[in-house]
């Protein structure tokens, strides 16, 4: 679960930091800007990318249950044995523990996507942004492992 954490905040925050350099190269923020203050399209950017990202691991849970429940078959399409059915030790999710991560990849990628934002907006190409993404990347790594 941390790989996959740490996976989806490094990938949706480099979105929102190419989305917040592409709005600002260009010009659509200017017209934005007259509509709405910078705050509010900060926020809007930050959780629609959020909310295509806890879509895509609500896509990835989905198919880990499925997956799960059909063990047997799975095994007997791949030409194992029902005995490796029972070797195969699968590890449990249970209610809390899918809570917790849930509100840590939120406060996570609140807290990602605004420092990739961020370098977004202080560069002014692509190359300037990969280069100065590093600092922030190193942290996200030193926290997750």
């Amino acid at each position: 679960m941390t790989l996959m954490m740490y996976f989806a905040l490094l990938f949706y925050g480099i979105q929102v930091m190419s989305s917040v350099l592409e709005e600002k190269t260009s010009r659509i923020v200017e017209v934005l800007a007259s509509s709405v203050t910078p705050f509010q399209l900060m926020l809007g950017k930050v959780i629609g990318v959020a909310s295509v990202g806890l879509f895509q691991l609500g896509i990835w849970a989905m198919a880990g249950l499925y997956l799960t429940a059909n063990v047997a078959p799975i095994l007997a399409i791949l030409n194992l044995s029902s005995d490796a059915a029972q070797d195969v030790q699968l590890p449990t999710v249970t209610l809390p523990l899918l809570s917790i991560f849930l509100l840590f990849f939120v406060l996570g990628f609140f807290l990602y996507a605004s420092l990739y934002a961020a370098v977004g907006a202080m560069c002014s190409s692509q190359q300037d942004a990969n280069q100065t993404q590093h600092p922030v990347t190193i942290v996200d790594r030193a926290l997750a492992s």
